[in-house]
């Protein structure tokens, strides 16, 4: 009886070390793969970091070239343009007015 039982032991223990070197090849071939995919998807986001800065890039761009950023400068310029030639305006009205002044203090010397 403790013959059978010691074989019997022997079984079992050579069926639970059958066991775990099953599991830990098991193991190490989804490392293998978990790490051939995480390697994959770190160049798959780093292409995809790329394009996004690519995208940013050009929608920024498009941004500036917008129509309505056309039309705020051109508006802009517009506004600074009639601000320059209104200052422009009243200055020579203010010389104007200077010399209008000028000519009527002056007494007339040819009236006479």
């Amino acid at each position: 009886m403790n013959r059978w039982l010691s074989v019997l032991m022997c079984l079992v223990m050579a069926a639970v070390v059958s066991l775990q070197i099953y599991q830990l090849r098991s193991n190490q071939t989804f490392q293998r793969d978990m790490a051939q995919e995480l390697a994959t998807l770190r160049t798959e986001l780093e292409a995809a970091r790329e394009d996004n800065a690519r995208l940013e890039s050009e929608l920024a761009e498009l941004r500036s070239n917008d129509v309505g950023a056309m039309v705020e400068g051109a508006s802009e310029a517009l506004v600074a343009g009639w601000n320059s030639m209104l200052d422009a305006l009243e200055m020579e009205l203010r010389k104007a007015e200077k010399s209008l002044r000028e000519r009527s203090a002056k007494p007339d010397s040819g009236a006479d």
